[in-house]
Parts: structure tokens; C-alpha cells; sequence
């Protein structure tokens, strides 16, 4: 690909070369070629001619353009002349053709008849710029709105969407502004659309898309970029305890106070609440070193401690996301007594 190049094709001591250059419309789609003709001869190769018309061929339409009078010993280039072709792309921007020149030698070259020199070639131009390109997007939490920057050299209209977990926001009418950034203003309903279509993480692959109508064609460019859950932590449960030991609780008068080793500890969790679509997988209560799972009520049961303990509850939703809650429990400490006697 390229706005350059040659063509070539010889016979014996005679090469024939056709040098072009482009220069590239946007606006039109199209390239406009200027094409110079040569004729490259050895040092060992005279000739001895007059001027010829001969045609150069670019995209299947001929140009003609007329040579000098050549007279030359050879070790010579000269130049033959020089033709312009306008190529019009495809509607992507893309463009290949053939380019042929053709010289009427008409000569006669060591005894051999020689009609004409033939140079030829396939030529691939730079693509010219139609569709809608995003320059940069932004990665974003469910609480922002997306955004992206975008060029639009061919100045069409253009729409634009977002992509995930096998579900779409689309925008379209996006005017046909050459450059710009977009912003996805989400509504609620799409906010809850895109934090329930990540239930099990934190984030999720997104991906940015912007179509571009060319004739009868849809172009799409896409980015990938990442949305991640923010502020999504569930609630917090009600956390209470009891004593359950009849026993223990006639001697205390008081269910708050656990007696170590001899209370039986009764937890009390209410229910956790899940935010922006996740669910709650595990509830988690702890006291000295002791874990039970669940809520409701929850038998903690005896607690070896000699001073005042944490009882903590710690909820965790699909994503990961944890809330924790802590409760102090009053402890009497107290141990069997001994006592050691010796008899005589």
C-alpha cells in the first residue's frame, strides 16, 4: 500500500518504467494518479526512432500520451511523457487496479521486429478514511456514564453502542460531526440492565461499538474496555445473643451475661440485603475462634474466654463484596474450683 511507486517491463537492453504518485481526496474518495513514463536505455542499446502515441491504462481506462523523437546511443533515460487518471475507491476506502503502459517502440532491435514495451502492475492504494474510527474510551464504573472519542474523516452519520454479556445499549442518530466525543447517558433502567448482567463479579468486559452507514453498507469498529461494580456492598444484618441455658441464666438473672465455659451462647442474625443484582451466599459468625454458618438463630455454643469477646457476622454476596457486624458479649469468668486435701 502506499502514495508511490513504479511499474516496469523490458526487452533486452530496454526498460520501460512508469513512476506514479497519488494524491488522495477524502471528501471525493477518490486518488488522482500522475503517471511519468520513461524509457531506460543500456549503454550497448541505440535507438533511433520517431515520436510514438502510446497509451497507459489505469483502472481499465486508457490514457494515450505521445513521445519524442528518440535518438540515442543508449545509457540514456528518457523520458516519454506523463499521464493523470482520477481512481475512485471503494466505498471502505480501499482501492486496488492495474496500471499498464504501453510504448510503440515499433523498431527494429538486433534484427528482431519490435512492436511495443510493455510495463504492468497491480497497484494498492492507501486506504482513504471513511468510517467512523474510536480514538479512546474510558473503562467506568454502574454509577458513571461511558464515554468514548471518535474521527470521522468521511463525515456520515453515525450511531454508536455498548456491548455486553450478550446484551446491547444502542444509540443511534449520532449526527455526522468529523470528530468528537460521545457519552452514554444510561437511564435507571439500563444501569440495572448492566449490573445484572455481572451478578457473580465486580467487573465486566464491555465493549464499544460505532456503525457507520456507507451506501448500503453497515461498517462497525469496536474497543473493548472494562465496567466495574462500585458501592455494592449488602447490608448489614441485625446481630443479637442470648444465653439459652436455663442453668446458667437462673444463676445470672440476665441472658446478656455469658458465664465462660458453662452459658450456652445463642447468636441471633437477621437477614442481609444484596445490592445491584448479586445474592447473598454465606453468612459467617465468629467468637473466639469458634465459626458457625447461617442466620436466624445459631447456636454458638460454650465460649472460653475469661474477658468480654466479639461476636462478628460477616455476610458475603456473589460478587465477593462482605459487610460485617460486631457484637460485644459480656463474659463472667469463672472456672470449677479445687481444692486439695491431704489426709494424715
Amino acid at each position: 500500500m502506499g502514495l508511490s511507486g513504479t511499474i516496469s517491463g523490458a526487452y533486452r537492453g530496454y526498460t520501460l518504467q512508469t513512476a506514479w504518485s497519488a494524491k488522495q481526496s477524502t471528501a471525493g474518495n477518490y486518488s488522482d494518479i500522475t503517471a511519468t513514463h520513461r524509457l531506460i536505455c543500456d549503454n550497448t542499446y541505440a535507438l533511433y526512432i520517431d515520436g510514438r502515441t502510446n497509451t497507459c491504462t489505469a483502472d481499465g481506462t486508457a490514457k494515450n500520451f505521445s513521445s519524442p523523437v528518440i535518438s540515442t546511443a543508449g545509457n540514456q533515460t528518457i523520458v516519454l511523457g506523463t499521464t493523470t487518471h482520477r481512481i475512485y475507491h471503494n466505498a471502505d476506502g480501499t482501492k486496488s487496479f492495474t496500471m499498464t503502459t504501453v510504448f510503440n517502440m515499433q523498431a527494429d532491435i538486433v534484427g528482431t521486429w519490435v512492436s511495443n514495451i510493455t510495463a504492468t502492475g497491480t497497484i494498492t492504494l492507501d486506504t482513504i478514511p471513511r468510517q467512523a474510527q474510536i480514538t479512546k474510551a474510558s473503562d467506568f464504573n454502574d454509577e458513571q456514564n461511558p464515554s468514548f472519542t471518535f474521527s470521522n474523516a468521511g463525515g456520515f452519520i453515525i450511531s454508536a453502542y455498548l456491548e455486553f454479556a450478550g446484551k446491547t445499549i444502542a444509540r443511534s442518530g449520532l449526527g455526522n460531526a468529523t470528530s468528537g466525543t460521545y457519552t452514554f447517558v444510561l437511564t435507571e433502567a439500563e444501569r440495572i440492565m448492566l449490573r445484572n448482567a455481572t451478578p457473580n463479579s465486580k467487573t465486566m468486559a464491555v465493549t464499544y461499538g460505532l456503525q457507520t452507514v456507507i451506501g448500503s453498507t453497515t461498517y462497525t469498529q469496536t474497543l473493548g474496555k472494562t465496567m466495574t461494580i462500585v458501592n455494592a456492598n449488602p447490608t448489614a444484618p441485625t446481630l443479637s445473643y442470648t444465653d439459652t441455658n436455663s442453668t446458667t441464666t437462673a444463676i445470672t438473672g440476665n441472658d446478656q451475661r455469658i458465664i465462660r465455659n458453662k452459658s450456652t451462647l445463642t447468636a441471633i442474625i437477621g437477614t442481609s440485603t444484596p445490592k445491584k443484582g448479586a445474592t447473598i451466599i454465606s453468612y459467617s459468625t465468629t467468637i473466639n475462634g469458634v465459626t458457625k454458618s447461617g442466620t436466624g438463630v445459631v447456636s454458638m455454643g460454650t465460649v472460653n474466654s475469661a474477658t468480654n469477646a466479639e461476636l462478628i457476622t460477616t455476610v458475603t454476596d456473589s460478587r465477593g463484596n462482605t459487610t460485617t457486624v460486631k457484637k460485644t458479649v459480656t463474659i463472667d469468668d469463672w472456672i470449677t474450683p479445687t481444692a486439695s486435701v491431704q489426709l494424715y
